[in-house]
């Protein structure tokens, strides 16, 4: 798997481990919208997690 697409308000910090230790090389993305599931206006490249965070962040929006 090279890309994961994530989406949702809140987004577990535990779940991009879980991830990788399935599938190592994959890049994370959280997408989000108004609605997730047809319209995505913004994302967020999952990188690292910081602990203090509450969930995955939400992103900026996307170009154009």
């Amino acid at each position: 798997m090279k890309v994961v697409f994530l989406a949702g308000d809140w987004i577990a910090l535990h779940l991009p481990d879980e991830i990788h230790a399935a599938f190592p090389n994959a890049q994370i993305v959280n997408m989000g919208g108004a609605t997730e599931a047809s319209v995505y206006s913004n994302f967020y490249v999952v990188q690292n997690v910081e602990p203090h965070w509450a969930s995955i962040p939400y992103g900026k929006p996307i170009p154009n």
